[in-house]
This record gives structure tokens, sequence and C-alpha cells, in this order.
């Protein structure tokens, strides 16, 4: 890493305060513009071209990467094209990292499209601890919540850096409403993936 890189941790043992330290404020689409409104969504962001994650704990380097990004991606991958997208073949993107403190939340809102092929979101739940924050779906009348307060298995757990942590996640399609409630105690932190879908069919 160059020195004025900021380790963000492990996917499994996040460095809270360096990842608070390089996000910013959250800002949201109203028509056409982006716009902050804490009465609306209080959170901060790290944007996903600027999170640097090491592959180990103590930042050095190493060979078995199971809990890098680009093991994750290809998990996250393999599950919507078997469950959103049947048949067809998509790209996981990271967009941002989401962080959520004392008092954060998001009113309910549908995510910004990237592209025209952009069709879902995937949120991954990283290893931290808690209250409140849970996030609520909604779509044709019918609501769900998911991410529950320490949803994490493992939230405030020693990591093995070297083992695959256990993450939970949440996949949608960008016409859900979705909403995340205020957090109450804790910190949470979500990673932001967007789903873009090849207009190419897999062959039978």
């Amino acid at each position: 890493m160059g020195p004025n890189e900021t380790s963000f941790g492990t996917l499994g043992s996040p460095n809270i305060d360096a990842i608070h330290s390089q996000s910013q404020p959250s800002s949201f689409g109203k028509g056409d513009q982006t716009v902050t409104d804490l009465k609306y969504r209080d959170g901060r962001e790290v944007l996903g071209d600027d999170l640097k994650w090491n592959s180990r704990a103590d930042g050095s380097n190493s060979t078995y990467c199971a809990n890098t990004f680009h093991s994750l991606t290809s998990d996250l991958k393999n599950v919507v094209e078997t469950t959103l997208f049947i048949g067809r073949r998509v790209e996981i993107k990271l967009y941002k990292l989401a962080l959520y403190d004392k008092g954060g939340h998001f009113d309910w809102h549908r995510d910004s499209t990237h592209g025209e092929n952009h069709h879902a979101t995937v949120l991954v739940a990283l290893n931290t601890s808690w209250e409140g924050g849970s996030l609520l779906l909604r779509h044709n009348g019918q609501e769900m919540s998911s991410f529950e307060s320490d949803s994490s298995s493992e939230s405030g757990s020693e990591h093995d850096p070297d083992s695959l942590p256990s993450l939970t996640a949440a996949a949608f399609y960008t016409d859900v409403e979705h909403k995340v409630e205020p957090i109450t105690e804790g910190v949470r932190l979500i990673l932001q993936y967007d789903v873009f879908v090849s207009l190419e069919q897999d062959d039978p």
C-alpha cells in the first residue's frame, strides 16, 4: 500500500475508525438532482473505487484470498445468477460501502440505476455490532425485513484472517422500495453492489 492509502481492515474484521475517517456524508437522488438531507438520510459512505482492503488483518500479503473482494464477488454472482436472474449472465460491481452509526437512517427509496442493464442491488452486512437499523423491503403491498440487530453471526468475535467470514446478504430488484431504520447503538457497515444483467442468455 502507498503512503497515502488507508487500511480498512478485512471483510471479516473491518477497521471502523479508518473507514469513518475516509468517508463522506451520503447523498441521494431527488429528481434530476443529488442532494443531502439528514432528515431523510443520515449516513456516510466510501465509494467502491476508493476502498482498499488488506488480505490479512495484520496488513501482510496472503496467498489464501478466500476473504477478498474477488472471492466474495464471485460467490455473489453465482447466487444472483441462480436466483434472481436464472439463465442470464450478470456482472456484480461494488458501488460503495455505507456506514450508519447511532442515529443513522435512510427513509423509503428506490436505488438510482447506473445503466440500462442495472436491474438489482446486493447488500452485504460486514461483521460489526449494532442495534436497530433493520432493512425494510416493500413491493406490491408486501413488506419484509432483513439485517436485524447484530445480524452478523461473527459480530464482535475474533476472526481468522485466512478463513472466509460468515456474512449476511440481501438481494432485490431495483424497483423494490427499501428503508434503513434508525441505528440505536453501534455501527452498521454495508457493502452495496450493483447487478448488471447481460442481454445475452446462457446456453441451455
